[in-house]
């Protein structure tokens, strides 16, 4: 089977922070040429992360925990022609820093 094409996820997000969680948005657009045997899959690697929400187009995914390892999610029959990723965490006694989530968010195109 061959390698997965990987697409990282890097700049640019968007921080936002609330009382309540600090929630990052990227925008991305449809990979091209994907045929009917491709998948696409999300992929957070970020060990150890906080408890968070990974959305889609405003389509929760799945909450992850601290606990849990890496996060893939297979969202092939759910990519619009330009689509929404937000991850949120929620705040704790320290909000997480910088202007991209921890670790490192990628798509992975496998056939």
């Amino acid at each position: 089977m061959p390698e997965p094409h990987r697409i990282r996820l890097r700049r640019p997000w968007r921080r936002e922070i609330s009382a309540a969680a600090v929630c990052w948005r990227r925008h991305f657009n449809r990979p091209t040429g994907l045929g009917a045997d491709h998948q696409v899959w999300l992929v957070w690697q970020a060990a150890g992360h906080p408890t968070a929400r990974v959305l889609l187009n405003g389509i929760e995914l799945c909450a992850l925990d601290s606990s849990g390892p890496d996060a893939r999610f297979n969202i092939s029959g759910q990519l619009a022609a330009r689509n929404e990723l937000m991850i949120e965490i929620a705040q704790g006694d320290r909000p997480p820093e910088g202007d991209a989530p921890p670790g490192e968010i990628a798509l992975e195109i496998t056939v």
